[in-house]
């Protein structure tokens, strides 16, 4: 089972729950690949992915839906997509893959709940982390503790 988050604001500016999804689906990739200082074009970071791509991680989504989602983010500004970066002697998947990233008013929109994306990202490293060190919590209803 997956749960969704998304930004209410970019849902009314989108007038599109779907887009919200979408969106703040960029929004981790592109605020994880900087944390991590991957995917760095023209002093940007990015995501890539393909429509078939997007559709294996949302399989309740169409292609259709997909890509009109997109599209109504490019056309509000909230993201920018480019096939720049894919069309440079790549073959496979990267002949059909986008990249994005976030615009300056798609952050905008979205205001402090990039606090939210960011502690998602601090959450997974964590989590990550515990996960290598083999930490595992130990909890009952009044209190929790760690061991190694």
């Amino acid at each position: 089972m997956s749960i969704y988050h998304y930004s209410s604001m970019i849902a009314k500016e989108c007038k599109n729950e779907i887009s919200a999804i979408l969106f703040h689906h960029i929004v981790y990739w592109v605020e994880m690949n900087k944390k991590n200082e991957k995917m760095e074009h023209d002093n940007k970071f990015w995501v890539y992915q393909s429509y078939a791509q997007f559709k294996k991680r949302f399989s309740y989504l169409s292609i259709k839906q997909i890509r009109h989602s997109l599209k109504r983010l490019e056309e509000k500004e909230l993201i920018i997509s480019t096939d720049e970066y894919s069309n440079s002697g790549n073959s496979g998947i990267f002949k059909t893959t986008k990249w994005y990233t976030v615009s300056e008013e798609g952050y905008k929109v979205l205001g402090d709940d990039i606090n939210y994306v960011t502690d998602q990202i601090e959450g997974a490293g964590e989590r990550k982390l515990k996960k290598k060190m083999k930490i595992k919590t130990y909890r009952d209803s009044n209190r929790s503790t760690e061991w190694v």
